[in-house]
């Protein structure tokens, strides 16, 4: 399979192709929400030949709840918009994220797990959770990840601010929830591979200082699969 190199990282043609698709249909949902306000009055705009006109619509402003529901009726079963508010004239939805949560989930059980085999990464043996909460300890708080940064041409800063690391077991399947400002390319993916390490005893939790000192990434552990 062909693959091409994109921001220091390989990917395939067919992951290529799949996200150009992704794009353009969120692009087609934004549009689409955009002539929904319009029809609602609440945005200036042109109304093409075809479309309810606002005062079909009553003139009246859509309510949060109308909005979130407009868009989940076109929006792919996978994805769905949770909570719509309303925000200031200037709000950026990257810029004035006050955090972002990511979660990557393992599998260790005796029997292949089917229905979430897309989901989930598959281990072979099982980690020690104990070791690997005690590493993540000290990824915790403000600290340059640069080794745990999948783009090796990097030239903005690789500092960031992880706030909380939580890694907790429920039967066969371990979660790692992490929660900061923000993060660098595959840096959430490098830190499970780097704990899951320190889980099979490979790492120990106290070398975790120097991996952060030695901005590198070969210091740190493997990326994760893309579960």
């Amino acid at each position: 399979m062909m693959e091409a190199d994109i921001m220091g990282g390989s990917i395939s043609q067919t992951e290529i192709r799949y996200r150009e698709s992704l794009r353009m249909f969120l692009q087609e949902c934004v549009e689409s929400l955009l002539m929904f306000l319009v029809q609602a009055g609440q945005m200036p705009g042109y109304m093409p030949e075809g479309w309810l006109q606002m005062q079909e619509r009553g003139g009246r402003e859509r309510t949060p709840d109308e909005i979130r529901d407009y868009m989940n009726r076109y929006l792919p079963d996978d994805i769905a918009v949770k909570e719509v508010r309303e925000a200031s004239e200037r709000f950026h939805a990257r810029y004035k994220a006050v955090g972002k949560l990511y979660r990557y989930t393992c599998y260790d059980g005796p029997v292949k797990p089917v229905f979430q085999r897309k989901y989930v990464s598959v281990l072979e043996k099982r980690p020690d959770v104990e070791k690997m909460q005690q590493a993540a300890a000290y990824l915790e708080g403000k600290h340059d990840y640069k080794s745990f940064c999948g783009n090796p041409r990097m030239k903005k800063s690789t500092v960031r601010v992880v706030d909380k690391i939580e890694i907790t077991r429920k039967g066969s399947f371990i979660y790692f929830d992490f929660h900061g400002t923000g993060f660098l390319q595959n840096m959430v993916r490098i830190l499970v591979g780097t704990l899951l390490e320190v889980g099979k005893g490979k790492i120990k939790p106290e070398q975790i200082p120097d991996i952060l000192e030695a901005k590198n990434r070969q210091m740190a552990g493997p990326t994760a699969p893309p579960q």
